[in-house]
C-alpha cells in the first residue's frame, strides 16, 4: 500500500501487501504452468511396443511430432515410436496455449535367436536331444519352452520328449531371448518331430500290494497287459530280474512267473 507523507511525490510502501501480491502472482503462474499435465511421465518401451499417453487440464490438445502417434489431436493418443522421441503437447488452458513434454525411450530387442537341434533327424521318444543358441549375446538370458509343459534355460540345454503311440508327433519348441537390463525380449520357434514309442505298461492285480510279496519263500507274480498301444504293439519282452529266461511274445493279455527266493 502507498501512503503520502505530505510531499507531492513522496510515498511510503507497505511491503507486506507487496509481498502478498507477488506471492499470489507466483502461485498463479505455477498453477498455469502445470497445464496440460501428461501421464505417464518419462517412460521406456521396447522396440515394437506402444504406450498410451494422457494429457489433462486443457480444452484442446495438439501433439508434436506426429510420427508414431495414433492421433495427434486427442488427449490420449497411443505412442509407438520407432526411436527415442520427446513428445510435446500444446494445450489450450484458460485461453492461452501452454506446452508440456514427455520422453519415450525406445530400448532395442535382442538378436533373434538361431536354434540348433542335435540330432536334427527324426528320433524316437525318450531320446536325449540337445538344443543350443548359435548367436548368443552378452547380457541376454534364454528361456526354452519345449511345447510339452516343461521348460529349460541357458544358451544350451537338453530335453527328452515322451509320447506313446504308433505315429509321429510334433513339438513346437520356443527359445526366448531377454535383455536382463531392460526386460525386452524376442522369441524364435522350431518344430521337433518325434516318433512315438509303444506303451509297455503292466499291472499286478492279484497281490494286496502290487509287485510285492512279504511272506513265504516263493511268490508267483501274475501281470496283466494294460498297454495303451496294445492294438499296434508287435512284440513283448519281460525281464523278470532273477536271471531266468525273458518272457517273449507277439501278443499277451496276462502271464505269470514264480520267484523261488526273496530279494527281487
Amino acid at each position: 500500500m502507498l501512503k503520502s507523507i505530505g510531499y507531492p511525490f513522496l510515498f511510503l510502501i507497505d511491503t507486506r501487501a507487496l509481498v502478498s501480491v507477488l506471492l499470489l502472482l507466483f502461485f498463479q503462474i505455477k498453477i498455469l504452468a502445470q497445464c496440460p499435465v501428461i501421464s505417464p511421465s518419462d517412460t521406456s518401451i521396447c522396440s515394437g511396443s506402444s504406450v498410451q499417453l494422457l494429457a489433462s487440464g486443457a480444452t484442446s490438445y495438439t501433439w508434436y511430432p506426429t510420427a508414431g502417434l495414433s492421433n495427434s489431436t486427442i488427449p490420449n493418443p497411443i505412442a509407438s515410436p520407432l526411436v527415442t522421441t520427446l513428445y510435446s503437447v500444446v494445450g489450450n488452458c484458460s485461453g492461452s496455449n501452454d506446452t508440456s513434454t514427455v520422453l519415450i525411450t525406445v530400448n532395442p530387442l535382442p538378436n533373434l535367436p538361431t536354434i540348433l537341434v542335435n540330432p536334427s533327424t527324426l528320433q524316437c521318444a525318450g531320446t536325449l536331444i540337445n538344443f543350443s543358441i548359435t548367436n548368443p549375446q552378452g547380457g541376454v538370458n534364454f528361456i526354452w519352452d519345449f511345447g510339452d509343459g516343461t521348460f529349460g534355460s541357458g544358451n544350451t540345454t537338453t530335453h527328452t520328449f515322451s509320447s506313446s503311440g504308433n505315429g509321429t508327433v510334433a513339438f513346437t519348441v520356443t527359445a526366448t531371448a531377454t535383455f536382463t537390463s531392460t526386460g525386452c525380449s524376442v522369441s524364435k520357434t522350431t518344430t521337433v518331430q518325434v516318433k512315438q514309442s509303444p506303451d509297455p505298461s503292466l499291472m499286478d492285480f492279484t497281490s494286496p500290494t502290487p509287485f510285492t510279496n512279504c511272506s513265504g519263500t516263493s511268490f508267483t507274480l501274475t501281470v496283466d497287459n494294460i498297454s495303451t498301444t496294445s492294438s499296434t504293439n508287435t512284440n513283448y519282452s519281460i525281464n523278470w530280474g532273477d536271471g531266468s529266461a525273458n518272457f517273449n511274445s507277439s501278443i499277451f493279455t496276462t502271464t505269470s512267473h514264480t520267484y523261488l527266493t526273496l530279494g527281487y
